[in-house]
């Protein structure tokens, strides 16, 4: 078991596997502060390519993942729903229900040392 910190890694793109801009810096990222600590990625998924990924970005790089899917048309309406309020709409979008109930779960259990929010 590695003893370093606990980190939690939130991002808005799920970065396995590791193909294009936002997704090459975050696996990077992820893949440096694993070798010598306990890594949680967060991270909605879009497709099935990313929800077949989710297993293999554990296995690959040895951290946990919490993932949910995106639901096209509710991220569409939590996105119009952001902009009426003058929120990014992109915080709608890229915040399934899912996963911010899984977010909570695990926050419960123990808090991290350090959160990085891509």
């Amino acid at each position: 078991m590695i003893s370093g910190k606990r980190i939690l890694y939130v991002t808005h793109r799920f970065p396995y596997p590791p193909a294009g801009g936002a997704k090459v810096r975050a696996y990077h990222a992820i893949r440096h502060l694993a070798q010598r600590n306990q890594v949680t990625v967060a991270a909605p998924v879009r497709d099935a390519e990313e929800r077949a990924a989710v297993t293999d970005l554990a296995t690959a790089e040895g951290v946990e993942v919490l993932a949910a899917p995106i639901s096209a048309p509710r991220a569409l309406v939590q996105s119009a729903a952001c902009a009426a309020i003058a929120q990014p709409a992109s915080m709608g979008y890229f915040r399934p229900p899912g996963l911010v109930r899984r977010l909570r779960r695990w926050m419960t259990d123990a808090l991290p040392d350090l959160i990085v929010v891509h």
